[in-house]
């Protein structure tokens, strides 16, 4: 199981600069900001629908924050 765990957080070494080759990051921040900017001129309910991911992403950055990391 640790190595498991092991291989799943190292797995990001080879896939990150893979997806930011190809455009992958690149594609789904521009999506996030087209759709974050949409919902904002037009005040109406929002239409953008974070995946798991993003959210996950920002509490990390609230935590890295709060424990004095970043």
């Amino acid at each position: 199981m640790a190595l498991l765990a092991a291989f799943s957080a190292l797995s990001g070494v080879i896939s990150d600069p893979v997806q930011a080759a190809v455009g992958l990051h690149r594609r789904r921040l521009h999506k996030l900001l087209d759709h974050l900017q949409r919902d904002v001129t037009r005040s109406t309910q929002s239409s953008f629908r974070p995946k798991d991911q993003f959210v996950a992403r920002i509490l990390d950055m609230f935590d890295m924050i709060k424990s004095g990391l970043l």
